[in-house]
């Protein structure tokens, strides 16, 4: 065999292997394509929701001055157990109390005026009836004398102030309970309104749990809830809604709600993780699932949808599902079978996944 035909065999056996080792690569790089989804629920009929939220004292009350000052006495400590009027903090009041002292002089002085006024107006008062000194004169000394009693009522009034705001430079506890947080010390400065001590009631356990939009509206005052709690998730608790906020929160994008154990027991402590079931009802109206129009696919096998099982880092494999439809709102295809509460169905780019493919979120 000749060197030329054996030199176009090797090029040809080299060019096929590195054939192969591409076809290899693109085979192993794996496409992963973005979806959106949303998590499906029944609605209409009577059927509950459980949502997360987080134990709270049933009266908080944060503990700061009216004025500012150094902190000179904060007895309380983390977690001691106060009573209602009880000594908590002041700061110092050695400003408030020479302003205190010099109003006090500042009446005694309007008041010497008073009886001096006063005093002047008899004298010249018997002078004018026996025509020994003019009406004008006269009138002088009771113009003096009103003038007089009027600085004399103001003086008081400050007074009386300046006692007030000697007030304002101790605190004490407006309620019984446990001190739950002492963020200051000795001889720091602290401006009005700033946290001194967060003091929670005893006893009384309420729950914050944020609702979304969806279920607001079935949430009233007063409704019955079941109370669950991570540490003892046996035990179920009663309770009811105690407020329920008309704005949202705007970080959470939920809307706050109040809900208030009946028998909390000595085992309850604020800060913990509790699962509270509402119990939702619609009348006569029976349950079904509603979802968008492009969640639904059609093949030679009837309608299907995807579901998506999450994985990590925004990833999830979809499963394709068979499902029966029912009519077309408003809001939607009717699902009559197929899927369960609480799955999560691809609602975007059904067309372009197959059952088993790997996927990403899109927020």
């Amino acid at each position: 065999m000749s060197k030329s035909i054996v030199f176009r065999l090797l090029l040809l056996v080299l060019l096929s292997a590195a054939l192969i080792n591409c076809s290899g690569d693109e085979e192993v790089k794996e496409i992963i394509r973005p979806v959106r989804y949303q998590q499906v629920h029944l609605s209409g009929g009577d059927y509950s929701r459980t949502f997360t939220g987080v134990s709270k004292a049933g009266d908080e009350r944060n503990l700061s001055f009216r004025v500012a000052g150094r902190i000179i006495q904060i007895p309380v400590m983390l977690g001691q157990k106060v009573k209602k009027g009880q000594f908590i903090a002041a700061v110092d009041d050695s400003d408030a109390r020479l302003s205190y002292q010099q109003a006090l002089a500042a009446e005694y002085n309007a008041k010497v005026q008073v009886q001096t006024a006063k005093s002047n107006l008899d004298r010249n008062r018997d002078l004018y009836e026996n025509n020994n000194v003019s009406l004008s004169v006269y009138e002088t000394a009771k113009s003096q004398y009103a003038s007089a009693k009027s600085n004399y009522e103001t003086s008081k009034k400050n007074t009386t102030l300046k006692k007030r705001e000697l007030g304002y430079y101790k605190l004490y506890a407006p309620i019984s309970g446990v001190i739950a947080s002492d963020p200051v010390n000795e001889s720091e400065i602290v401006q009005a309104g700033q946290t001194i001590a967060l003091l929670n009631s005893e006893g009384d356990i309420k729950i914050s749990v944020g609702i979304p939009e969806r279920f607001i509206a079935s949430i009233k005052e007063g409704q019955e809830v079941s109370i669950t709690f991570s540490f003892m998730p046996d035990k179920i608790f009663d309770g009811y809604v105690k407020e329920v906020s008309y704005v949202i929160d705007p970080e959470a994008s939920t809307f706050p709600v109040e809900v208030l154990l009946l028998k909390p027991g000595k085992d309850l402590r604020p800060g913990m993780s509790a699962n509270v079931l509402f119990n939702f009802s619609a009348g006569d109206k029976e349950q079904q699932f509603i979802v968008p129009s492009n969640t639904v696919g059609e093949d030679s096998d009837g309608n299907f949808v995807f579901t998506i099982e999450p994985l990590e880092n925004d990833l999830a494999t979809v499963h394709k599902k068979k499902v029966k439809i029912g009519n077309l709102t408003n809001d939607g295809i009717q699902i009559l079978t197929g899927i369960t509460d609480g799955d999560y169905v691809v609602t975007s780019g059904i067309d372009k996944i197959s059952d088993g493919m790997k996927v990403k979120f899109l927020k």
